[in-house]
């Protein structure tokens, strides 16, 4: 429980975060990065499929050691140009990361609840307001 300056101390700190962080300036803020991003979507305006791009998970520490080890073995071999040497190891290091990790195909990235506003907000009030949870059996942890 908080004392009384505490209490103060919390509504003054947690007034600010609401200024920058609450519903009113984050879902505005956040529509626009959404339409920014789509608006930067590789392939033509024309209709066209851009199934063959795909985003590569880095998170994932398989895909993340595939890619540092080949930039990193790419990169170190002499070139007359140092930095076509280094984007070639780059790309090289993507391709061995997608082929590692997960990766979201852009019929996934680019999907509409990923890009439009209204349907972002939908699919993610889904998670929140119809949640499910599943229950697995008890299962014993090996002791060391």
């Amino acid at each position: 429980m908080l004392d009384e300056p505490g209490r103060e101390r919390a509504i003054e700190v947690g007034t600010a975060l609401y200024a920058e962080f609450g519903d009113e300036t984050a879902k505005p803020r956040l529509e626009n990065l959404l339409r920014l991003g789509l608006s930067r979507k590789t392939g033509t305006r024309t209709g066209a499929s851009t199934s063959a791009v795909a985003a590569t998970d880095l998170s994932d520490a398989g895909a993340r050691a595939a890619f540092l080890a080949t930039f990193l073995s790419e990169s170190a071999r002499p070139a007359l140009d140092p930095m076509a040497q280094v984007m070639k190891a780059f790309g090289k290091g993507v391709a061995r990361a997608a082929q590692t990790g997960s990766n979201a195909f852009a019929g996934d990235y680019y999907a509409v609840e990923n890009c439009e506003p209204a349907e972002y907000w939908r699919a993610r009030d889904a998670m929140w307001t119809n949640p499910t949870v599943e229950v697995l059996p008890l299962q014993s942890v090996p002791s060391r």
